[in-house]
């Protein structure tokens, strides 16, 4: 007898992200097990890059559920504001707490529990998975829990509370090695804290269990909530076979056959954020180019994915960088996976957290092309 999965994941096809494309993958695999899942996502934002080749209809296998953004003019805006000059993205980052309000906070997490209640009479889920990322999702399924009664896994792809890329300690420079703020961010970053260690005990003990990304993260939750360890199922990034068109070795056979004539490509699929070692990277090219000027000339490095405004001023600013590096933002899921399958090496930038498992590895391993890794 085939169960109904009420899936609540705030990233889903047609939105391009690594968080969108692993549940589009745990969604097409769940028939074979007997469970039918309905997804209940959010409607791409303006602010979100969307790949249309993603999309997936309903069939009678499964069925997804879209809530419109709030206020859709008022995120409209601040992405035109984002894309101007300074005083626009000064103006627009004062959005940001209106923004993320409508966009994630409470104004979502009710129009997710109508959608819900809807799918709740229409389905009747036998189990609620909600995947974390904003935290709205799994209050949301918490709620549902209280309502109606129906057990929840609250899923991680990331961890909440020891997170350092969202906790990040904020502060103004003044000079002369001073920071002036930094004792009232330490204060606030203390309170946010235990704020969300208390929320989130909250939801974990209420749940029936958890899923979480690696082996890190599963050791992590079983050492902070000891009563769930036997409930802490880790299940990895992957990919889909039909993405690539041969075994590894057929497809590492194809690359050798390359002209032998042209650059040397390096490609890095996925977000450069300030977290990654590209200082040693860009260092790296730098020195090269400084010692054979021909390096210039002969190898070329691809980044396919967005890459944040201080590495982007690095590579535009520096005549070497500018000439050896090019920047894709926007390219569909396929395209990015040919132009992987197309070079020579692929560049893996891990950061600093043991927990991390970064999804497009699992993807490059399925390319069978040499992995440069750069590692903290």
């Amino acid at each position: 007898m085939q169960r109904t999965l009420l899936y609540l994941t705030y990233k889903f096809p047609p939105i391009l992200s690594v968080e969108s494309l692993r549940a589009k993958r745990f969604v097409r695999y769940l028939p074979e097990h007997g469970w039918r899942p309905v997804v209940i996502t959010l409607a791409p934002r303006p602010d979100q890059k969307v790949d249309g080749t993603l999309y997936q209809p309903d069939t009678e296998q499964s069925r997804v559920l879209r809530v419109e953004p709030v206020f859709r003019a008022l995120l409209r805006a601040r992405k035109r504001l984002a894309e101007g000059d300074r005083l626009s993205r000064r103006l627009g980052s004062l959005l940001g707490a209106p923004y993320r309000f409508f966009s994630v906070g409470p104004p979502v997490t009710a129009s997710v529990l109508l959608r819900a209640q809807w799918a709740i009479e229409r389905f009747a889920p036998d189990l609620v998975l909600a995947s974390f990322g904003p935290p709205s999702a799994l209050w949301a399924a918490h709620l549902l829990n209280s309502l109606h009664g129906i057990p929840y896994v609250a899923e991680f792809r990331d961890l909440w509370v020891g997170n350092e890329y969202s906790n990040k300690l904020k502060g103004t420079y003044t000079g002369r090695g001073k920071y002036a703020g930094v004792l009232s961010a330490l204060k606030r970053k203390r309170q946010l804290v235990r704020q969300q260690a208390g929320q989130e005990r909250t939801l974990v003990d209420d749940s029936r269990g958890l899923v979480v990304v690696g082996e890190q993260m599963a050791e992590t939750y079983c050492a902070r909530y000891p009563a769930k360890a036997e409930r802490v199922l880790e299940l990895s990034h992957g990919f889909d076979e039909e993405d690539f068109p041969g075994t590894p070795r057929e497809l590492a056979r194809s690359a050798a056959s390359r002209d032998r004539t042209e650059p040397i490509l390096i490609c890095h699929l996925g977000t450069v954020h300030q977290f990654r070692r590209t200082d040693t990277l860009f260092a790296a090219i730098r020195a090269a180019a400084q010692r054979n000027p021909k390096v210039t000339e002969r190898v070329r490095l691809v980044f396919v994915g967005n890459v944040d405004p201080a590495n982007r001023r690095a590579i535009e600013t520096c005549p070497v960088l500018s000439t050896m590096v090019s920047l894709l933002n926007g390219v569909p899921h396929r395209e990015a996976l040919r132009l992987a399958l197309d070079s020579d090496a692929l560049l893996l930038l891990t950061g600093p957290l043991v927990w991390e498992q970064t999804g497009k590895l699992s993807e490059y391993l399925a390319t069978g092309r040499p992995i440069l890794c750069l590692s903290h």
